[in-house]
């Protein structure tokens, strides 16, 4: 089996790598990188850094605003993510959001997603879809209150 890289994959790592070495990296020692986390101010700029290279959020769909990348693309923007603890904050890349804007895409209704902001998040990227949980059954998606 071959697991050498295309040339556009190669091009999407060198890019996601010098992205976080030349932009990430150095908010590490940042005062607004807590022992709990970057705060909120924090996560915001490194967001509009990665929206800015055009890296943010790359699991999600075009229709959200990511990238569409395959399965062996994500690994490789996730690996370079992962070279600094504020990395996959700053793609968007990160537990649990990583896995619920998976989830909303693949199994959400459309109530679900309206209500849970989905399109506005995905499509902003401008606050953490963390504890917008899916119910997956609400009344008012079944006319009843």
């Amino acid at each position: 089996m071959d697991f050498s890289l295309s040339p556009e994959l190669q091009t999407l790592q060198q890019r996601t790598r010098e992205f976080i070495a030349g932009h990430v990296i150095p908010y590490e020692r940042d005062p607004r990188q807590t022992p709990h986390g970057p705060t909120e101010e924090l996560r915001q700029e490194l967001v509009a850094l990665a929206r800015d290279a055009g890296l943010l959020t790359p699991h999600a769909s075009p229709e959200f605003g990511g990238l569409g990348l395959s399965h062996i693309a994500k690994a490789v923007v996730f690996e370079e993510a992962g070279y600094s603890p504020l990395g996959p904050v700053a793609l968007n890349i990160h537990a649990p959001d990583e896995g619920n804007i998976h989830l909303m895409e693949i199994v959400a209704t459309p109530g679900q997603k309206e209500r849970g902001g989905a399109h506005a998040l995905l499509l902003r990227h401008d606050r953490a879809v963390a504890g917008r949980g899916l119910r997956p059954f609400h009344a008012a998606d079944h006319g009843s209150a």
